[in-house]
């Protein structure tokens, strides 16, 4: 599963992307405010949104709530991009509603409230925008706002990938391959991961991967779960690279490459994959793929283990315990 701020965060590449078919003067400075971000042209950007805004167009208002959210052309603020999304949603722009639900979540520029989050991520998905559909399943799988319950989690998952949301159809396949709310069924799995692969979605491509490896729901094949993990990784996934690199380091549908390993754990460790840290610390104990380096291991089994990575405390405990000079 992926956490619902991971989610947010990517609305503003993929609102960029969308297309528009209306045509009236708010609509095409949108649209131009798009280009501009597309060649990094914030303070373009920012211009039209603003002006669309002005106007009462929603998309203008969220577009530049996005930007006052990651600081893109303008100052970073959690308040004023609180504001933009409330001023979207008012406006009857699901998206500004889904986005003001995650600040809510996350308590960013609001007091944190998971159960105002819920309502906005219903109000987003009975707009008819998947991602709000797949969040308020997220808030009911994890009991967030709203009762806990996989059965109505996977209702909303199942609405939100017909809606085309790819996220939607990963999280829906994670509650068949582990039997929450649904029968357990790893081929249903596989299918929903694929479907989200399909849409781009490197956590899809990841878990896809993992069946093949384990040769749940399908046949076991290391080379498909190999391709799958790099597909995943290309696409941005850190579990995906994490788990490319642990094929590397057993050699199992690839020619076993030490070196190869460390660079993937670099980089899932890098974006945040506890896994990633906690194997590249190993590589530095052992000398595997990378000079023996303890202080090195230390600083990576440290990072994982902050992470709440358990394998992680372990090895540093050992560690620690046979060369104690490189914990200082």
């Amino acid at each position: 599963m992926r956490k619902i701020w991971l989610i947010f965060v990517l609305t503003i590449f993929m609102a960029f992307l969308s297309g528009y078919a209306r045509a009236d003067e708010s609509d095409v400075l949108v649209k131009n405010g798009i280009k501009a971000v597309s060649v990094y042209d914030y303070i373009t950007a920012f211009k039209d949104f603003k002006k669309a805004c002005e106007m009462g167009n929603g998309d203008g208002c969220d577009k530049l709530g996005l930007l006052y959210l990651r600081g893109l052309g303008v100052k970073q603020s959690y308040k004023m991009a609180n504001e933009l999304f409330n001023k979207a949603c008012e406006l009857g722009y699901g998206m500004g509603c889904n986005n003001l639900g995650a600040l809510y979540d996350e308590g960013l520029g609001v007091k944190q409230d998971h159960r105002m989050a819920a309502k906005l991520y219903k109000k987003a998905c009975d707009m008819g925008y998947g991602i709000g559909c797949s969040n308020l399943g997220y808030s009911y799988e994890m009991g967030t706002g709203v009762e806990q319950s996989y059965r109505v989690a996977a209702k909303l998952y199942k609405k939100a990938c017909e809606m085309g949301y790819g996220m939607g159809c990963n999280n829906l396949g994670a509650l068949y391959d582990k039997g929450l709310g649904v029968k357990q069924d790893h081929r249903m799995a596989a299918k929903l991961y694929k479907k989200a692969c399909d849409m781009g979605y490197g956590i899809g491509c990841s878990n896809l991967g993992y069946l093949y490896e384990k040769g749940l729901g399908v046949k076991q094949n290391y080379r498909m779960a190999a391709k799958l993990y790099e597909m995943a990784c290309e696409m941005g996934s850190s579990e995906g690279c994490n788990n490319l690199g642990l094929l590397y380091d057993k050699g199992l549908g690839v020619k076993q490459d030490h070196r190869m390993a460390a660079k993937l754990y670099k980089k899932a460790c890098e974006t945040g994959d506890s896994g990633g840290c906690n194997n590249l610390g190993t590589l530095y104990e052992e000398g595997l793929g990378v000079p023996m380096n303890k202080f090195k291991a230390y600083k990576y089994l440290i990072k994982a283990a902050k992470m709440g990575n358990v394998d992680a405390q372990h090895n540093l405990d050992i560690l620690c315990k046979e060369s104690p000079w490189a914990c200082k």
